[in-house]
């Protein structure tokens, strides 16, 4: 079941949260404040060393951490236009 909150969608498997997707340019991970709205160089400085997952889409950069994926979905200007972070691959 998605679930939509302000630009936060919510995805659910039974009563557990499967994943979440982020549109909302003020919410920001991590020390360099990655979020929605920032470039592609920034993404890549952030999680670069990271190894990235395959990816079916050009527009996509996935990191995988543990049992958690985060996948950042670029624009055609090379900027982050939505977050999306899950458990499983």
């Amino acid at each position: 079941e998605d679930i939509k909150f302000e630009d936060i969608e919510y995805t659910f498997i039974g009563n557990y949260m499967e994943s979440v997707r982020i549109t909302d340019p003020d919410i920001r991970f991590g020390i360099l404040q990655i979020g929605v709205g920032s470039s592609k160089k920034e993404v890549m400085l952030a999680y670069g060393l990271k190894e990235t997952l395959s990816n079916e889409e050009e527009n996509e950069y996935a990191v995988q951490n543990g049992i958690y994926s985060t996948s950042f979905y670029f624009d055609e200007n090379d900027r982050v236009y939505k977050i999306a972070c899950g458990t499983g691959v």
